[in-house]
Order: structure tokens, then sequence, then C-alpha cells
């Protein structure tokens, strides 16, 4: 049900390899493990060997994951100006 829901990758039935569900874990782990760099290099890795081998639609669902998680920092930056000129405002 949450596979069809899109809120798991669909591991249990088969909508992606094992394999790719523990990539998908070690790309988790680096990420919170502080190593963003580390991941992003992984991925454009993963993403050119994705276009080399014609798998089109993979290597751009890894270019949108990539592009994701280089704004990740501005979204945050974004968040934290507005709470600080919130504070300003009411203070």
């Amino acid at each position: 049900f949450n596979a069809q829901l899109g809120l798991c990758p669909g591991v249990c039935d088969d909508r992606i390899s094992k394999k790719e569900y523990a990539r998908t874990i070690a790309h988790i782990t680096t990420f919170f493990s502080g190593k963003k760099k580390t991941l992003l290099a992984s991925l454009k890795k993963e993403m050119d060997t994705a276009a080399r081998e014609l798998r089109f639609e993979d290597a751009g669902r890894i270019k949108k994951t990539i592009f994701s998680l280089m704004h990740l920092n501005d979204v945050a930056l974004i968040r934290d100006d507005v709470r600080g000129a919130s504070k300003e405002a009411s203070g």
C-alpha cells in the first residue's frame, strides 16, 4: 500500500531491486553522516554511468536528486533569514 502511494520505494513487491534499495540506504546514511560532498560525487558518477549506458530516465532522476541536494542549504539559509527578520521585527 505504501509503495502504491509513493511513500516507499517498493522493495517488498520488487518495484526496485534489493541492490538499488541498499544503494539508497547507503546514500541516506552518507548524507546524515554529514558527507554531502561525498554523496554528490557518488551520485555524479552514477548519473554519468547511467547516461553512458543509455539509461536516460535513471540519469535524469539522479540529476534531479543532485540538484535538490545542492539547493538544500539554500532553503535552510532562506528559512534562517526569515526567522531572523521576524525576530527583529517583533523584538
